[in-house]
């Protein structure tokens, strides 16, 4: 796994108003949406954090922390990473549409922000959160309401959550939807090379480990083997 010392640039707040690490990376490494690195931030006794980016730009990217984190601006730090593959919205998708089982979907903000720049149409099916979202952006209450509209599909979920959202897709008619789809599954310990299983996820296909297989999958992969078609 690829290691690359950073700086920090600033301390700060996200487009949802919440608590943001920025780091220095070099112009030549780049991290996708749904990606995650491990960072040793000097609170865990040495134990690595897994952090998913919230906000990508060159030379810069943002991960959320904790308010009271003790890392301040131009202290050195190391990351490893990027660990798995993230969001690939096709091509020549138009349509997005995103939700999250999270109070916050703060993992899916650089796909929005990545949507913006392509000039795709956006849609949120959820509670929006408490700060908003950019004005382009429509909010919906159910997935339901817009399945019809859309050409791709990115969900978030956290692995506890993830049995209820699963059977949410499934009433909503999210399986018999012909759109591409994909679901990022967070795992708050990711190793980086599948050594620990702490990360193991339960799909239609049998387990598979976030690091080496995730976080971000086809959608299908989680509904099969339950009598459903995939997306």
């Amino acid at each position: 796994m690829r290691r690359i010392p950073t700086e920090v640039h600033s301390l700060g707040l996200d487009a949802l108003g919440e608590p943001v690490l920025r780091l220095r990376t070099p112009q030549t490494w780049h991290i996708d949406a749904g990606q995650a690195v491990l960072a040793d931030l000097g609170e865990s006794c040495g134990l690595l954090t897994t952090l998913f980016p919230s906000e990508i730009t060159p030379g810069l990217v943002s991960f959320p922390i904790d308010a009271d984190n003790p890392l301040r601006p131009g202290m050195p730090l190391s990351l490893a990473g990027p660990i798995g593959t993230g969001f690939q919205p096709p091509a020549a998708s138009r349509r997005w549409l995103l939700a999250s089982s999270e109070p916050s979907p703060r993992r899916l903000l650089p796909l929005l922000s990545q949507g913006i720049e392509r000039g795709v149409e956006l849609v949120f099916a959820g509670e929006p959160p408490a700060h908003g979202l950019p004005r382009s952006i429509e909010v919906v209450s159910h997935l339901d309401q817009a399945l019809g509209w859309a050409d791709y599909l990115a969900l978030d979920s956290s692995r506890r959550a993830l049995p209820g959202m699963l059977v949410s897709l499934a009433g909503a008619g999210v399986v018999a939807a012909a759109l591409a789809a994909e679901i990022l599954v967070a795992s708050e310990i990711l190793c980086g090379w599948g050594g620990c299983g702490a990360c193991a996820v339960h799909s239609g296909r049998g387990w598979y480990l976030a690091c080496v297989d995730g976080p971000v999958r086809p959608l299908s992969s989680l509904l099969e083997g339950n009598g459903r078609r995939g997306a």
